[in-house]
């Protein structure tokens, strides 16, 4: 078993999110890397940012298969678009840190967008036109904070 972070379309919920239903999720995690939106799909590239993802444990045919969806290509790295590389990774839960291995792109990014909050969901999330749910719980769920509201008379003093 090897242990993999994804970032991107491969995070649950995500359109490749089926491919790692074999694999063992570990957790929720972070690298130190930046994140862009390349169109169709993100990206990472070595720098001081803050990349969120999630972290499993994947069998040897599962990290085949990945290779071959992150066009990476071991023995011809030169045709490759994504390189397999060995990172430090975050659990979120406990801060444990593991290696593991991260796709990063192997270009230089000129027209991709930097995605400032390293959260690919959440930026898929904020970009998209659907309306988005405020979840809110204990105090939280008055309307007189939600909405800054003076001069209810059931609001307490």
């Amino acid at each position: 078993m090897t242990e993999v972070f994804v970032y991107g379309t491969l995070l649950k919920v995500m359109c490749r999110s089926e491919v790692m239903a074999t694999g063992v999720f570990l957790g929720n995690a972070s690298i130190r890397a930046i994140l862009y939106d390349l169109g169709p799909f993100p990206a990472i590239l070595e720098g001081d940012g803050t990349v969120y993802g999630e972290l499993y444990d994947v069998p040897p045919d599962k990290l085949r298969e990945l290779d071959w969806i992150e066009a990476y290509y071991q023995d011809d790295p030169a045709r490759s678009l994504y390189i397999s590389e060995e990172i430090s990774v975050t659990l979120l839960s406990d801060g444990s840190d593991h290696s593991a291995c991260a796709y990063f792109f192997k270009c230089a990014i000129e027209q991709g967008i930097r995605i400032e909050c390293g959260d690919y969901r959440r930026y898929q999330l904020e970009v998209s036109s659907e309306a988005q749910w405020y979840v809110a719980y204990g105090s939280n769920m008055s309307l007189d904070r939600r909405h800054g509201e003076s001069g209810n008379p059931h609001r307490r003093p």
